[in-house]
């Protein structure tokens, strides 16, 4: 079952605009006002470059689900740099996924993981596997 089945409440946070994230969060059952994504001035019926706040890049990620949930989450999976900043936040679980293939320059996802504790999954063609960079980790009830 997902998440919510077990009672807890979900939230997607992208940089993405919120009108690509729709569909795939519809068909988790993430209702709209449970998606925080970017979201751009419409003038004239179309789009503009002009962001609305919040934006949902980085550090405002955070900024975005401490607004909406008044708290911390409780587990946080992410996929790039971008995400860095929220994944921090997790109270008890972080999940970097697929850290390899969104690794800059700049930053190791994967060391990154490895040096906070994070959980790593990683996604193979035809397969899927799953690393714990904690040996043991327990996450409470919701």
């Amino acid at each position: 079952g997902t998440l919510q089945t077990y009672g807890w409440t979900t939230y997607i946070v992208s940089a993405s605009p919120w009108w690509a994230i729709m569909p795939g969060a519809r068909r988790l059952g993430v209702p709209r006002e449970q998606v925080l994504a970017m979201n751009a001035e419409i003038r004239q019926g179309r789009l503009t470059r002009n962001l609305i706040p919040p934006i949902t890049s980085g550090a405002g990620k955070v900024e975005s689900v401490r607004t909406q949930m008044g708290e911390r989450p409780t587990i946080v999976a992410g996929n790039s740099v971008d995400d860095i900043p929220l994944l921090e936040t997790a109270s008890e679980l972080a999940l970097l996924i697929d850290p390899d293939k969104n690794t800059t320059d700049e930053v190791d996802l994967r060391k990154l993981a490895e040096e906070r504790g994070w959980w790593v999954h990683t996604t193979k063609t035809g397969s899927a596997r799953s690393s714990l960079a904690r040996e043991k980790h327990h996450i409470g009830s919701k």
